[in-house]
């Protein structure tokens, strides 16, 4: 004689129920993390281009006979070729 094993349709509904409740806080979890790695970023976006701005006037300056006083007369040079 075999026995059937009883379904239990209240525990697998709250079981459905909780895990639409951890998914739905998942997701919102996620969605957090994505809003704060976008913002460092764009921070690190614009610390790098505040760096690239900085070299670029430190480069201009550069005395003429010095490294990068070299390579801006020859990117001149190059231009008017």
């Amino acid at each position: 004689m075999s026995e059937e094993k009883q379904i239990d349709i209240p525990a697998l509904v709250k079981e459905m129920h909780e895990a639409c409740a951890a998914l739905e806080a998942a997701e919102k979890s996620e969605s957090i993390a994505r809003s704060i790695s976008t913002t460092a970023r764009n921070r690190l976006n614009e610390a790098q281009k505040a760096i690239d701005a900085a070299l670029s006037t430190m480069r201009r300056r550069a005395p003429r006979d010095s490294d990068w006083g070299q390579a801006r007369s020859l990117e001149r040079v190059r231009e008017t070729a």
